[in-house]
This record gives C-alpha cells, structure tokens and sequence, in this order.
C-alpha cells in the first residue's frame, strides 16, 4: 500500500495504533490496535458508523482494549522496534482494496474499518 494515499485521518489512525502499541508495551502493530485507534478518533465518521449499526463504541474499545491487554508484553525494546503484524498488513491492503473498488482516490478512515471487517482475526471479528 502506497502511505500517500491515506487520507490525514488514516495517516493519524496508523500513528495512533503505534503509540497504543507502545504504550502497552506491544512489539508489533496489530489491527487491535488498529481498531482502537479508530474508535478513539476525533472528528471521524467510524464511530458514528457503529452507532448508526446499533453497535456501542465504548463497548466496542472496551473489548477491544482487554484484547490488546493479552498481547504479549516487551520491556525494554526502543519504540524504534516496533514492527506491522501480518494482520495489520493485510488490513490496509484490504483498505486499499476497497477504496479502489469504491472508485476513492484515497484511503480512509472508513476503507480501514471495512478492511478490519474483512480481514480481522476471530477475536476481532468477535468483537465486531
């Protein structure tokens, strides 16, 4: 996935799921992290998305909170270390994909939470 084609929102959604990551001492960026770092944007049309579905945002960053606390921990590895899981990867081409579908010229907020729909790990896919 080519990062100019993110929109300032997915850019910020990216970055804030490396500083969730890093914060709960987790070497690599998963899609978790990912998903939480949406659900805590301001300004973003994704949770009011959920909502207009009848899903509840706090629930759903609650949940997905205890399972980024599952995550195992590493201590004292520089935040430099940090590393893209195959699930996150696979996500933003999933993103990608379904911004090309939708004739979008850029990725958004949005293709990332339809490319976690699509491509999440069953404990995210139970949480969605």
């Amino acid at each position: 996935m080519q990062p100019d084609r993110l929109t300032i929102k997915a850019q910020e959604a990216l970055q804030q799921a490396q500083q969730l990551a890093h914060q709960n001492s987790n070497q690599e960026v998963d899609a978790a992290h990912l998903l939480a770092a949406l659900l805590e944007q301001q300004d973003s049309l994704v949770p009011p998305l959920l909502q207009k579905i009848g899903a509840s945002p706090p629930a759903l960053a609650a949940a997905v909170q205890r399972e980024i606390d599952r995550k195992v921990k590493v201590h004292g590895a520089p935040s430099a270390d940090l590393y893209s899981s195959l699930a996150l990867k696979k996500t933003l081409d999933a993103a990608a994909s379904q911004a090309t579908q939708l004739h979008d010229e850029y990725i958004s907020a949005e293709h990332l939470l339809l490319g976690l729909l699509e491509q999440a790990e069953p404990p995210l896919k139970k949480i969605l």
